[in-house]
């Protein structure tokens, strides 16, 4: 590419994300990547990003330069998604009027004797009482929307209505960054043996299971294949599985403050 172009290209780009482009290629590459798999993540990434400009432009807010640091430090996806619970904190705390400034895991104010410490995620003064603020995010479940995403462009291209019943397996709630691991690779298997299942349906109607999930092929109504609908297991919600995630967040969030410095520790959290 013409080098011209690409610095024009560059200029045009948000502050926000030219710096965390330039600063940390790497990480705003694996943050992106999933554009090309999920549409609907493009669009969560512009809503983050929206949230995260008006507080970057707002002359009340203490720290702007943090926000971008922020970007810069989001290593994947998920970690992204994790900062928008912080921006969403940080706008209600100012809302009610306190000064609001973000903490970057580089922050030097952060370090002693060249060993980064374990920060807050926020700061929040008012009436001369800081606090310093550590923002938890228990991941609610999206499974049956991403592998729609996945898994439509093939069916437009067939003749086949598709209805899917999810067993137990994909409907439960994931509540930890390692069960949404696993649910990531659940979905990744599914939606192998779903592209291998869809060319191989030869008679209609059609019901094959997938890793314990019934799905449906019959003649479509239309004149290209469709996602007709989807259902899955009646589940209570899992109260027994969310209380100890959250008391076991709520540990680890608090026991971070044990390696602070002193006079951090006078702060409340």
């Amino acid at each position: 590419m013409n080098s011209n172009i690409y610095a024009s290209m560059l200029s045009d780009l948000p502050e926000i994300v030219n710096f965390a482009y330039q600063n940390n290629p790497e990480n705003f590459y694996n943050v992106t990547e999933i554009f090309d798999e999920q549409e609907s993540n493009l669009s969560k990434f512009l809503q983050i990003l929206a949230i995260a400009e008006k507080l970057r432009h707002d002359q009340n807010f203490k720290n702007n330069t943090g926000i971008q640091e922020k970007f810069s430090e989001a290593t994947n996806w998920y970690k992204f998604l994790s900062l928008e619970s912080e921006l969403y904190f940080a706008n209600e705390l100012k809302n009610l009027n306190f000064d609001v400034s973000f903490i970057s895991d580089s922050s030097l104010e952060w370090q002693e004797n060249n060993q980064t410490l374990p920060s807050p995620d926020l700061c929040a003064e008012k009436d001369n009482i800081k606090f310093l603020i550590e923002v938890a995010k228990i991941k609610d479940d999206d499974t049956t929307d991403n592998i729609a995403n996945l898994i439509i462009p093939i069916i437009r291209k067939t003749k086949f209505r598709v209805n899917i019943q999810y067993c137990q397996d994909f409907s439960y709630p994931v509540t930890s960054y390692e069960e949404r691991e696993n649910r990531e690779k659940l979905i990744h298997d599914f939606v192998a043996k779903f592209k291998q299942v869809i060319t191989e349906v030869d008679t209609l109607p059609h019901d094959i299971d997938i890793l314990g999930c019934k799905v449906e092929f019959t003649q479509s109504l239309l004149n290209h294949g469709y996602y007709a609908c989807c259902s899955t297991e009646v589940l209570t919600n899992p109260a027994d599985l969310i209380k100890p995630r959250i008391q076991f967040e709520l540990e680890r969030k608090a026991n971070k403050r044990m390696k602070w410095k002193e006079e951090k520790k006078k702060y409340h959290i």
